[in-house]
């Protein structure tokens, strides 16, 4: 006696000689094989059509959009070598369409008021020389973008000194002596602003003791979205009210942590390697903050990059 199921095999089995003569009965592995051809149909159809996953007005030109590349506080000559041929090569890879360096390119620990170690004693003309191969390290990793400086605290020292010896004032021009004219950089006085599509880049005035909290007292004092660099930390805070959505970045530093022991005689300070990138499209912009471990690989874009 032949059972219900037994019947209904027969009858899958009659099917598939009509359909597919000559091929021998594979049971239950039909279905599967169906499964899959349509998915492959599925799949084709969907990649020969966007319009079934997005809407035409969704797919954007990747010529329209325009991508920065956000990096401070070198403190040349006191930058780490490691990290910053790290942040170089990316750079070579990203070829950004604007390169925006938010100061303190240059330490001039020679005119500084901080202790120095004796083996970093400088002379002005040495700080201006550690400045000028910093910058042009830079430029010419992201020959292809336009370049902005803002002036940090640190370039200003030499500003301040010029303030008390008035003789020097028309014998020295910071931009010629740190290679800001002779590699096209756009040059920005410090406490001014770079504001590119409502994004306001800045160097900063002020640093408070946690990450963030200077890009919080940012944000709540201006109600502007925008980065820092100068606190050496990486943080965001984000906020919201009826005039929109805001957001604002601190942007970490590329400098050597020892030099935390010169100035506060902290072995191991509170500061993070980072830099950002920013891309922007008509009137919207997206910050990738991408911080930098002391002693782990970190992956973007698909692409390892290693540290120490």
């Amino acid at each position: 006696m032949v059972s219900m199921r037994g019947h209904h095999l027969q009858a899958i089995e009659e099917q598939e000689r009509c359909c597919y003569p000559g091929r021998e009965y594979v049971g239950y592995a039909v279905l599967p094989i169906a499964i899959y051809q349509f998915a492959v149909l599925l799949i084709s159809a969907l990649t020969k059509n966007e319009h079934l996953l997005f809407n035409r007005e969704d797919i954007i030109d990747k010529n329209s959009i325009e991508t920065h590349l956000v990096i401070n506080d070198l403190h040349a000559p006191y930058f780490h070598e490691e990290i910053l041929g790290l942040v170089l090569k990316f750079a070579k890879e990203l070829a950004p369409d604007k390169l925006i360096n938010l100061g303190d390119q240059v330490d001039c620990p020679s005119i500084s008021k901080f202790d120095k170690r004796a083996e970093r004693v400088t002379t002005i003309a040495q700080d201006f020389k550690s400045g000028y191969i910093a910058n042009a390290r830079v430029a010419e990793a992201t020959s292809k973008a336009e370049h902005i400086f803002l002036y940090g605290n640190h370039e200003d020292r030499f500003n301040s000194y010029l303030a008390g010896h008035h003789a020097m004032e028309e014998l020295v021009d910071m931009d010629e002596k740190i290679g800001l004219k002779d590699y096209g950089y756009r040059s920005i006085p410090y406490g001014d602003e770079f504001e590119y599509n409502g994004f306001h880049y800045m160097h900063g005035t002020s640093a408070r003791k946690f990450a963030g909290y200077t890009a919080k007292g940012e944000l709540y004092d201006h109600w502007v979205s925008g980065m820092i660099g100068h606190t050496h930390r990486s943080g965001k805070c984000c906020a919201t009210n009826k005039a929109g959505d805001f957001a604002f970045f601190e942007n970490g530093c590329l400098c050597d942590f020892k030099l935390a022991w010169e100035w506060f005689k902290k072995p191991f300070p509170n500061w993070q390697w980072c830099i950002s990138v920013v891309k922007f499209y008509d009137d919207r912009w997206n910050v990738h903050q991408i911080n930098i471990p002391r002693k782990n690989p970190f992956i973007i874009y698909g692409k390892n990059y290693y540290t120490l």
